[in-house]
């Protein structure tokens, strides 16, 4: 590239388009004059052919009904009461709620430690968890079988129970599958 003094893109795609340049008001003659510039200008007006030529996607039927907003609101509008409700409330709900917590008293050092204490021991007991459940389970087998040959009324009622437990499960099944379908028109 020869040219001491390239155009601005934005300019470029103005000349193309037949509209007033933006940056350099001089960029019609600049262009006209530099063999560079010109040829920069020649490929942004290729670009804009091509893309003219170009057709999108058909607009489905309905689409304009499901846009909810392309415009600002209107001053009737920022003046409405109905509109500015739950965002009103909401703000208000936040505030309040930041007001509630800044007002609970924090605990001392002491305290602190105590806190922080029981809470490691917390996320200690959530880490062992599993393996404790995989530990037990073979005793909660063997329980609950001893149980269900001992007491034949209790057996039957866990039978009885397992029919409405299978037919929820097959209607969030059935649900799950419905939603995962995609919409037809």
């Amino acid at each position: 590239m020869n040219c001491t003094r390239p155009l601005d893109p934005l300019d470029l795609e103005a000349l193309a388009s037949g509209e007033i340049p933006v940056v350099a008001a001089d960029a019609a003659a600049h262009a006209r004059s530099c063999p560079d510039c010109g040829l920069r200008m020649g490929e942004f007006r290729d670009l804009g052919a091509w893309l003219d030529g170009l057709s999108g996607p058909a607009v489905p039927e309905g689409f304009g009904e499901r846009v909810v907003r392309l415009r600002g609101f209107s001053a009737r509008e920022n003046r409405s009461f109905r509109m500015w409700l739950v965002p009103g409330s909401l703000a208000a709900a936040l505030a309040g709620g930041s007001a509630a917590l800044l007002s609970i008293p924090f605990p001392g050092a002491g305290d602190n430690v105590g806190l922080l204490a029981a809470l490691a021991l917390e996320w200690r007991t959530l880490a062992t968890w599993p393996s404790t459940l995989g530990r037990a389970m073979p005793a909660v087998v063997s329980a609950l079988s001893e149980l269900l040959l001992r007491d034949r009324g209790f057996a039957a009622a866990s039978i009885l129970l397992m029919i409405p437990a299978g037919f929820g499960v097959s209607r969030l099944w059935a649900r799950h599958a419905i939603r995962r379908q995609p919409i037809r028109k």
